[in-house]
């Protein structure tokens, strides 16, 4: 609690994975958007899969 009591409240966020609610601590020169780095592969794992889709459903050019 001593990083919020000299931080303040902004440094407090909520992760930007799907489906998880768990909070990050921000810290200087530092930002975040995902709580641990499982949150951040699943993110990774979840573009890629998309854009494979993408690339998939665009007819070829003759």
């Amino acid at each position: 609690m001593e990083v919020v009591a000299h931080g303040g409240w902004r440094r407090i966020g909520t992760c930007d994975g799907e489906d998880c609610l768990d909070v990050h601590l921000s810290l200087p020169g530092r930002s975040r958007r995902y709580c641990s780095t499982t949150c951040l592969n699943r993110a990774r794992i979840r573009s890629y899969r998309a854009r494979q889709r993408r690339e998939l459903s665009v007819p070829a050019e003759d």
